[in-house]
Parts: structure tokens; sequence; C-alpha cells
């Protein structure tokens, strides 16, 4: 489950970066919206994830996959608070309607799968050292 979830949370920091930048892209005013803000924070948080994932394919030491699980986790968490960074005040605006929906699926998508996986590795770490205690 540990790589399936990795390969699985890269590529949805992959498709959803792709996604903030055409597809639900905010809208883009004459000046800098706050939008445009909160979403090159949450495309630097998905390259984070990505990077993350990428590393925990060539890192095979258990400690680092867990620590990058936890990392995930977190920033996925991240990923939902970032409209607080910024957004337009009128809700028919691109950025209510597409970005932050996104944003919000892919964060609630990358931290409950990293933390699936990271339970899912405690869970069989500690069955593993019960059983080894009663041998």
């Amino acid at each position: 489950m540990k790589q399936y979830s990795k390969f699985i949370t890269a590529l949805i920091s992959v498709i959803s970066f792709l996604l903030i930048h055409t597809a639900c892209k905010p809208c883009h005013g004459m000046m800098a919206m706050p939008c445009e803000h909160s979403t090159g924070i949450a495309g630097i948080v998905l390259v984070v994830i990505l990077l993350s994932d990428i590393l925990s394919f060539i890192v095979k030491h258990e400690r680092f996959r867990q620590l990058t699980s936890v990392t995930n986790t977190l920033l996925g968490v991240l990923l939902l608070f970032t409209p607080a960074f910024g957004q337009c005040q009128v809700a028919s605006m691109a950025c209510r309607l597409r970005t932050f929906p996104t944003l919000t699926v892919s964060g609630l998508l990358i931290a409950g799968i990293s933390l699936a996986a990271l339970i899912s590795v405690l869970v069989k770490r500690q069955t593993g050292r019960k059983t080894h205690a009663h041998a």
C-alpha cells in the first residue's frame, strides 16, 4: 500500500498542479488578484508533495517513507486552507468556482491517502512487534 499511495498522491499532485494552471486557473485582473497568490502557494505545496513522493521511491529507508507520509498528510491539509491566503470576494469568480474546489478535493485525497498509508505501516509494525514478543 505504501508505494501505491506515493504513486497515487504524486499523480494527484501533478494533475492538480496542471489543472490550477490550465482548466481551473484562477481569475486574472489588471493587477495581481489575491487568489493568484493562493494558487502560487498551492502550486509550491503540490510540487513539494511530488518531490517528497519521488524521494520516497528513491530512498528505501522505512523511517523516511513514514516521514513523507506525515509530510504529505500535513501538506494535503494545508491545501484545504489555501483560500485563507487570499481569494476573491465575489462568489461567482473562477477561483471560487474551480480553483479552490479543485484544491480542496486534492487536499482531501492527498491527506486521506497519506494518512491511511501511515496508519497501515504503523499498525503493521505494531502487530509485527506483538508477534515477535510472543515467539
